[in-house]
């Protein structure tokens, strides 16, 4: 038979078996190769070990060649982190690597950045040992490891390299760390809160050299049982956590509302009825800044109530405002007292004020003049007005006194100066469209007039607490309702000096009620301090620390709709001369029969009413926190579902957005 050739069908049949043997034998050609270019101690130690004892024989030779930069080792350790068979094998390959980077292997580290360079999801495994796990190393780490990956990243960094660029800046703070270090970012705003299971509240905030001193009141650790009583704490600037915390007081009530620090001490002033001889009497300590221990503490009032509420440490003085209800001709007159800083003696002490309420609540010391601000009664169209003051130090005679409002209820709560200019702000319900608005106004220091009057909030119930001026801007932190998460959000506001216009409002806050009660500016943070009951854990409220950036961007939302909006027609007195009405802008008289008399010190354990410890014997002198302040410096945490914590001004635990 004579021979022929395959058919078409044949030739076609012959074809596919080929392509099957072929595709079948080159993976098995692959794999032998593959196989070859493994390293034998590297394979063994991920593979068969899972790095399970790093002192075993392969697994000491597997990191020694990565970190001696053996180049098939290398390429082996990163074929089985992105390839490895089970999650066990990836892991185990990047702890080898890691190990041989944390002995100085050039070539381990680079291949963390490296990857991270490359590939965007190898910044961030969660779980592999990455970048990440490098670039939040503390500064006070002094592994080889450090020092190379700073190196590295750096490098790239520098030439702005899209994916080690978004590692770097997603990794730097709460906590200062090597992607700080990177950035050249020397500071990390946080939040974090203090305090213990019952309440306690933040009032008075001042900044000296790398410390942040905070007063208030506290409840969580009273084993002596009464109200409240006084507490200081010493915070570090860099993280908020505690230097020390001290609270001072007896078996009554007694709050701490402001705070001063210079030339190493802390001054103090608020109220306590501890040791008073009426109701309430005005406090001021002085306390030694690096301990707290009390210097001295005295008190000053009558046989009523009289309340400290601001202080001021200028040339050598102490400088005091509140309210007095002791030696007045009317229900309540302002206040200012002038002490000397070293022993608490009264230089002099006014009182200010008509037929009804004044309250000096903030002063502020400048060019030789203190400047008050509060509200008045007993001169006004309205339930209250406004009113700022410019006194002489040297004697507490008034330069001028002026009152700012309408129909309504105008408040005047914190005051600051610079140059020529007076800031102010509060709340007023004469100008609103809601229930009560944030105002702030800014006056000139000569005579009073107001320069611009502006109002900020929504529909509801918003407040300004506390101002601070640095540069070209102003500062002011209180509270809103009317653009809130839960109930109160605690605010911050950063506004235009010249125009009094918005650069960003921010509230903070979660399901239940947070109060912002005073603001601190130092380069370019701000610090607050108030209450919070969001994530107060067991207590019923924390007191709250935030250290936030001046560069922010607003977050509020439709529902604030007065944003620096100027005052309308509802505002009938603006700089009006006070009249007649205020009687009283005269020395205090006998009536205060406390005058600098120092709190008593006992000499036994519950001698006197003024106590801070079971076994007192020091007279107040600062007793530490006991095992009741449960929350110390925790950072505030963040929910998503927003049930229980802070859900507004946080993307991620503790950093402000």
């Amino acid at each position: 038979m004579a021979k022929r050739g395959f058919t078409l069908s044949e030739m076609l049949v012959v074809m596919v078996i080929l392509g099957i043997v072929t595709a079948a034998t080159i993976p098995m050609f692959t794999m032998k190769k593959k196989m070859k270019d493994f390293e034998v101690s590297s394979l063994t130690c991920a593979r068969t070990q899972l790095a399970a004892d790093l002192n075993s024989a392969a697994c000491v030779a597997a990191v020694s060649k990565a970190q001696y930069g053996q180049e098939k080792a290398i390429n082996t350790l990163s074929f089985l982190v992105n390839n490895g068979t089970s999650a066990a094998e990836k892991t185990a390959a990047s702890t080898i690597l890691k190990e041989a980077c944390d002995n100085g292997g050039n070539k381990a580290c680079e291949y963390f950045v490296s990857s991270c360079q490359k590939d965007s999801t190898l910044c961030d495994t969660g779980g592999l040992y990455d970048l990440r796990s490098y670039l939040e190393l503390m500064p006070e780490t002094n592994d080889f490891s450090k020092f190379l990956i700073y190196d590295q990243a750096k490098a790239l960094y520098d030439s702005n390299n899209t994916n080690i660029t978004t590692a770097v800046d997603n990794c730097c703070c709460p906590l200062i760390n090597m992607a700080c270090a990177i950035k050249g970012q020397t500071e990390c705003p946080w939040i974090r809160h203090y305090g213990g299971a019952n309440w306690d509240s933040g009032y008075s905030i001042a900044i000296s050299g790398n410390y942040i001193y905070i007063t208030g009141i506290e409840s969580s650790d009273n084993i002596l049982g009464g109200a409240n009583k006084i507490f200081v704490m010493k915070l570090n600037k860099s993280d908020g956590t505690s230097v020390w915390k001290k609270y001072y007081g007896g078996i009554i009530d007694d709050q701490g509302y402001s705070i001063a620090v210079s030339g190493g001490y802390i001054y103090v002033a608020g109220h306590e009825w501890s040791d008073s001889v009426g109701g309430y009497d005005i406090l001021v300590m002085r306390l030694d800044e690096s301990t707290g221990t009390a210097v001295w503490k005295k008190h000053y009032g009558g046989i009523k109530s009289d309340y400290g509420e601001s202080i001021v440490i200028s040339g050598g003085y102490i400088y005091v405002s509140g309210h007095e209800l002791s030696d007045t001709a009317g229900f309540y007159d302002a206040c200012v007292m002038k002490l000397d800083a070293s022993n608490g003696t009264v230089v002099w002490k006014k009182r200010y004020g008509g037929g009804s309420i004044e309250y000096a609540c903030s002063l502020v010391v400048s060019g030789g003049y203190i400047y008050v601000t509060g509200h008045e009664s007993s001169v006004t169209a309205g339930n209250a007005d406004i009113y700022v003051m410019k006194l002489n130090t040297s004697d507490g005679i008034s330069v001028w006194k002026k009152r700012y409002g309408g129909a309504g209820e105008d408040l005047g709560y914190s005051i600051a100066v610079s140059g020529d200019y007076v800031y102010v702000t509060g709340y007023e319900t004469s100008d609103t469209a809601g229930d009560a608005d944030i105002y702030v106004m800014k006056l000139n220091t000569s005579d009073g007039t107001s320069v611009w009057k502006k109002r900020y909030g929504g529909t509801l119930f918003d407040m300004g607490y506390s101002i601070a001026v640095s540069g070209d801007y102003l500062y002011i932190t209180g509270y809103e309702l009317s653009d809130v998460a839960g109930t109160y959000d605690a605010l911050v506001m950063k506004l235009n000096t010249s125009d009094g216009s918005s650069i960003w409002t921010r509230h903070y806050g979660g399901a239940n009620e947070e109060y912002a009660w005073s603001i601190a500016v130092s380069g370019d943070y701000l610090y607050v301090t108030g209450n919070e009951v969001s994530d107060s854990s067991a207590g019923s409220e924390d007191i709250f620390v935030m250290k936030l950036s001046t560069d922010q961007t607003s977050n509020m939302g439709a529902d604030w709709t007065a944003d620096s909006v100027p005052m309308g027609a509802g505002w009938t007195a603006d700089g009006v001369a006070l009249a007649a009405g205020w009687t009283a802008d005269v020395t205090i008289g006998a009536l205060w029969t406390a005058n600098g008399a120092a709190i008593k010190t006992p000499t036994v354990a519950f001698d006197s009413p003024w106590t801070t410890g079971a076994t007192q014997t020091t007279g107040g002198t600062g007793v530490p926190m006991g095992a009741n302040w449960t929350m110390d410096d925790v950072l505030i945490r963040k929910t998503t579902d927003g049930s229980n914590y802070w859900i507004v001004g946080l993307a991620k635990d503790g950093v402000p957005e």
